[in-house]
């Protein structure tokens, strides 16, 4: 019985500190709030553009009047390079939403490293004598690669869900 107690606060003081660790990363990235503003107005306008070619598709296949063998060429050939238009367009917003997010991972990355950095010039003596440097050194270069891998890549995709379920 104390075992299953135990393991249950060990699992809740678990799933605090990963709330808490992602509350300081929500922080961190809320300090660019500009970009991250334009990230989540290009995913909008990227969706609702998005939204238009199955629009344009089904006028094409409006204009494929099969019951009296009749096709409106123009409006195939109009509503055509509406598509391709409009694909141009998102896929634009989408590298210009990939742009920015990098642009904020490097700044948040570089908030980081000075935040560590003076963290560990804090620490007593007694820490890199019990710790080897390589042991430290790695774990702080892979933990902020993590971040910055999160930060680029993860928040696009939960942005752009988001938005698309909202759609």
């Amino acid at each position: 019985m104390n075992k299953k107690k135990n393991a249950s606060s060990h699992e809740k003081a678990v799933q605090r500190r990963r709330v808490g660790s992602l509350l300081q990363l929500v922080r961190y990235i809320l300090r660019y709030k500009l970009l991250v503003g334009s990230v989540i107005v290009t995913v909008l306008v990227a969706n609702l553009l998005a939204l238009l070619i199955p629009q344009l598709t089904g006028i094409m296949v409006d204009a494929l009047d099969l019951s009296n063998g009749s096709i409106d060429f123009s409006a195939l050939i109009q509503n055509g390079l509406y598509i391709v238009l409009v694909s141009l367009v998102v896929w634009g917003l989408s590298a210009l939403q990939n742009v920015l997010m990098l642009k904020t991972a490097q700044n948040v990355v570089l908030d980081l490293r000075h935040d560590v950095f003076a963290k560990l010039m804090k620490l007593p003596v007694s820490y890199f004598d019990n710790n080897t440097k390589g042991n430290i050194i790695s774990i702080i270069s892979v933990d902020i690669d993590n971040i910055s891998d999160t930060v680029s890549a993860d928040a696009i995709t939960l942005i752009t869900g988001f938005v698309t379920i909202v759609g």
